[in-house]
């Protein structure tokens, strides 16, 4: 122990009512000459040396000069910058999937929104996007009305001068371990989803800082600044532009890109099978698919591949720990050795964990019954299961992130989705309405179309395909998983929801008990939908059960069978009659504005839904609607235009969000106070007084 050395005991996980007792034990095992791990000597002038002077204890002094010989990332040329905050993400902020494709194209309102997230080094999925339309300027008068003492200086909330659009690297502000990933061009991110930048935004270059700030050097040195602890960090920009980088980082660059661009795209992969994502193709699933194979036979080749990627991955990490470790020029950066002593991200063998969770039968097979009603409603194109060689081109780590997603029907999922008209001889039936039922024996029966993807995909072999999915979903049939609102919808409505948004698409409109179900497809929804519903499919279903029961009513001699079955036709006909009521109900006002999101838009049907978590929550989102919480909402407008009127004559976001500001009228300014105004006779009289 050096004579300026101090003694640091770190008893952090040490419970509080032996703290006391251990910090003793500690002392004098100290005293006698035995040091254990959990106690570090150092001198505190060496502190000082770190930016921020963190009580780094536990750092080698060695890694500490690091910070004063070489350059931070802001001073090697690099931009590291904050992004925008709307205040108000239920209103401006979206899930991809809740604002079609088209709307995105002939629009230009959504933009891209890179928000942070979980972690995920190297590649995570853009889920959300943002309206910045007109340069956000909606958002930017709802600022100015939430915060009056801004006086309209909305820049440090919205950051315009960042580097928005350009192609870059970005990483969740706070989480417990720091992930960067690749950021595409033609994005706006976040204050919680910073963002950092190359001069010459050169591919090459990004991808090479991306290797050294996911490396385990790079890691255990932004640790330092942040007092590394098990908990949550913020890793704010102002402290990651402070990392030291190497010096010589261009003698590897090319080497650091390889490695990182393979990260990347095993990384990617589970993206790839993600329905939810912007670049999904297929389920897993069906990216395994072989005629003639088991389900289980391409679950075994799903587990192999991932053990193979995570493999792949550890050796990558393990690589770039390696090059980045020796262009930093100490040994051990890395955090073995006993360097580094604080606490570490690292698990038994030294190296990052990775992303890769083991992929679970029931949530495959899920996915797999998901994708079949995608393809059933035209969302999907089943010909990728047969021909790959369909797939449009994966982007790059940074290139703009597709209009469409690769698994798209592209011909059906654009713009021009009004025409309705699919490719030439394409294989199945699709109900362009977006309506299906549960309701066996009809032409658009939900369990019937997805008997015809199944055969499509596996041809002679489907019958044991579809039999495999009701073992591993533990039901007799598709229809009970399709029907049954905790089974089926309930996974739906998960896989469907992210950043605290709740917006699945395929929606089960159902009679109390269930016994019968139109199923929306929510990208076509429109104001005559609702119509469709019951001229097309429950006034005939009311006719043929209202006929059934007369015939039975006129039954002579009617058995016990017939007599049960009268009761339970006499219900589902009272059942039908009530569902229709109320669709004609909600359909006199109901017109459906996408833009609004799936919640708002579903709200008015909450009594339909079935599945008693998501009705709850329309509930409340229609009270909210009615006492005028929502009245951005293009749907509030449609139902009390008078009332949404009215505010937009004070609220200048609202009539923006409407299209109505020429109602809008500005606020009289206050008077500046200064000096009273001059009298005549004081003008007179002034500087008779003055001395020469």
């Amino acid at each position: 122990m050096k004579n300026r050395d101090s003694a640091f005991f770190r008893l952090i996980t040490t419970p509080v009512h032996t703290k006391g007792d251990e910090l003793l034990i500690k002392i004098s095992e100290l005293n006698q000459g035995r040091k254990t791990d959990d106690v570090f000597l150092s001198d505190p002038n060496y502190f000082s040396a770190l930016p921020g002077s963190p009580f780094a204890y536990w750092v080698n002094n060695q890694i500490i000069g690091l910070f004063s010989k070489l350059p931070s990332l802001q001073k090697a040329g690099y931009s590291i910058q904050i992004g925008a905050s709307s205040h108000s993400d239920f209103r401006f902020l979206r899930l991809t999937w809740e604002i079609p494709r088209f709307y995105k194209i002939t629009s230009g309102k959504w933009i891209n929104f890179a928000k942070g997230g979980e972690y995920s080094p190297y590649y995570y999925d853009i889920h959300l996007c943002i309206n910045w339309n007109n340069k956000a300027q909606e958002i930017k008068e709802f600022i100015s009305k939430q915060y009056p003492y801004l006086n309209g200086e909305t820049d440090w909330l919205l950051h315009p001068e960042s580097s928005y659009f350009r192609p870059g690297l970005t990483w969740p502000r706070r989480t417990n371990r720091f992930s960067v990933r690749c950021l595409p061009s033609n994005c706006i991110f976040a204050d919680k989803g910073p963002a950092a930048f190359c001069q010459n935004d050169n591919p090459d270059d990004l991808l090479a800082l991306l290797a050294v700030m996911n490396s385990s050097s790079f890691h255990n040195l932004v640790r330092i600044l942040v007092a590394g602890t098990e908990l949550a960090q913020s890793f704010e920009v102002g402290l990651i532009q402070q990392i030291p980088i190497p010096l010589n980082l261009s003698t590897a660059k090319k080497e650091l890109a390889q490695y990182a661009y393979q990260a990347f795209e095993i990384i990617r992969q589970p993206y790839l099978d993600d329905e939810t994502t912007n670049i999904f193709c297929f389920p897993g699933l069906i990216r395994t698919v072989h005629i003639g194979s088991s389900l289980n036979d391409q679950m075994n080749v799903i587990q192999q591949q991932e053990n193979e990627a995570r493999s792949k991955l550890l050796k990558l990490q393990q690589r770039i720990n390696s090059l980045v470790e020796d262009l930093y020029g100490i040994p051990n950066l890395s955090g073995d050795g006993g360097i580094i002593n604080g606490p570490s991200d690292e698990n038994a063998d030294g190296e990052s964990e990775t992303t890769f969770s083991a992929s679970k039968p029931t949530s495959l097979v899920s996915d797999l019954v998901m994708w079949c009603i995608g393809v059933a409603f035209g969302r999907w194109d089943v010909r990728l299961s047969h021909n790959k060689e369909l797939l449009p081109k994966i982007p790059g780590p940074f290139d703009p992130l597709p209009e469409l997603s690769p698994g798209m029907l592209q011909t059906i999922e654009n713009k021009n989705i009004s025409s309705r008209n699919g490719p030439k001889e394409y294989p199945l039936r699709i109900p362009w309405l977006g309506i299906l039922v549960d309701d066996k024996g009809h032409v658009d029966d939900i369990e019937q179309r997805i008997r015809e993807v199944l055969l499509y995909v596996w041809q002679k072999n489907h019958e044991s395909i579809e039999q495999e999915i009701c073992q591993f979903l533990e039901v007799r049939s598709l229809r009970l998983f399709i029907q049954k609102p905790n089974l089926f919808f309930a996974f739906h409505l998960k896989r469907y929801s992210k950043s605290r948004r709740v917006a699945p698409i395929y929606w089960p409109l159902s009679t109390p008990s269930g016994s019968y179900t139109l199923w929306l497809y929510y990208h076509r929804l429109n104001d005559q939908t609702l119509y469709t519903c019951v001229n097309d499919f429950v006034d005939p279903k009311l006719k043929q059960v209202s006929e059934e029961a007369a015939r039975l009513r006129l039954k002579k001699g009617r058995s016990a069978a017939d007599e049960k079955e009268l009761e339970r036709l006499t219900d589902f006909e009272r059942e039908l009659r009530d569902f229709r009521e109320e669709l004609l109900r909600v359909a006199k006002f109901w017109k459906p504005n996408l833009n609004d999101g799936v919640e708002i838009t579903a709200a008015p049907l909450w009594k339909l839904f079935q599945y008693k978590p998501w009705q709850k929550r329309l509930k409340e989102t229609w009270q909210k609607l009615e006492a005028g919480e929502y009245d951005w909402a293009h749907l509030a407008y449609s139902i009390w235009p008078e009332r949404v009127r009215e505010k937009c004559k004070t609220d200048k976001s609202l009539a923006i969000a409407h299209d109505l500001e020429e109602l809008y009228v500005e606020p009289e300014k206050p008077l500046k106070k200064g000096k009273p105004k001059k009298r005549a006779a004081d003008e007179e009289t002034e500087g008779w007084f003055d001395e020469d």
